[in-house]
């Protein structure tokens, strides 16, 4: 399979899926995450966008939309998670002990605590074409959120 050729596929077993994407706006200083939870069937158990103010950058958008993720699986109820972004940076911070100087670095840290609450939690890279619903919320999100766009 190529890149061009990938598409979302539902996760295996009880582990819910949750996609997530966020939008920033460096004007306005202002984001959109987009999240978006399926189970194995590709049953939607949550789908929502959220609003953010004061985020100064790309890195520190993706990073609230993740936290924003985990935060939706724990309050839903799920104990085996798999989170899939297409901010690989954030992806690998997440996968890493080590820590970072990083303006996210306390968002990383949150993130893993939370993380232990989980039976299972594991986080993965995924290109944009196969998170283009999540994508695609944060996207509309923003558009409600300033109608110029």
């Amino acid at each position: 399979m190529v890149w061009w050729e990938v598409s979302w596929k539902p996760p295996t077993g009880d582990i819910i899926k949750n996609n997530y994407d966020a939008s920033f706006d460096q004007g306005t200083r202002k984001s959109v995450s987009g999240i978006l939870a399926r189970n194995r069937e590709g049953l939607v158990m949550a789908a929502c966008i959220f609003p953010w103010e004061n985020i100064p950058d790309s890195m520190m958008a993706e990073a609230r939309a993740c936290l924003q993720a985990v935060t939706i699986a724990k309050e839903m109820g799920f104990q085996d998670i798999l989170v899939k972004g297409d901010a690989l940076t954030i992806i690998r911070k997440l996968n890493s002990a080590e820590d970072d100087k990083l303006s996210i670095s306390s968002l990383i840290k949150e993130i893993k605590w939370r993380g232990h609450r989980f039976r299972r939690l594991r986080f993965e890279y995924v290109p944009r074409e196969a998170n283009k619903v999540a994508h695609g919320m944060a996207l509309e999100g923003r558009q409600h959120e300033n109608p110029q766009y």
